[in-house]
């Protein structure tokens, strides 16, 4: 069982963040997602599965390693920025996208 302290609801939080997020993101995105535009403003696009999948492996594999993790925030920070960066994914790609 995990020890409940702050860290955990922290990591849990981004967890579930990112599966809500992924969750979202397949519900209303088209079928073929916007990745990524070009200096000269050419998109680049890729199938929704695998445009929703990348970020959900960023901000929930490292949220989940966190979990599994017998280190302290503090020593997780890389994890964590791996999380935070397909949480930003994510909402960069439903702005690109919905707008």
């Amino acid at each position: 069982m995990f020890p409940i302290n702050r860290d955990v609801f922290i990591y849990a939080a981004i967890l579930l963040l990112s599966i809500v997020l992924a969750i979202v993101s397949y519900v209303v995105l088209p079928d073929t997602v916007v990745t990524q535009i070009s200096s000269s403003g050419a998109p680049t696009t890729m199938p929704k599965l695998l445009a929703v999948l990348i970020p959900t492996l960023l901000g929930g594999g490292g949220a989940a390693a966190c979990l599994f993790s017998s280190r302290t925030l503090s020593e997780n920070s890389k994890l964590l920025i791996l999380s935070g960066a397909g949480i930003v994914a994510f909402v960069i790609m439903l702005a690109v996208n919905l707008t």
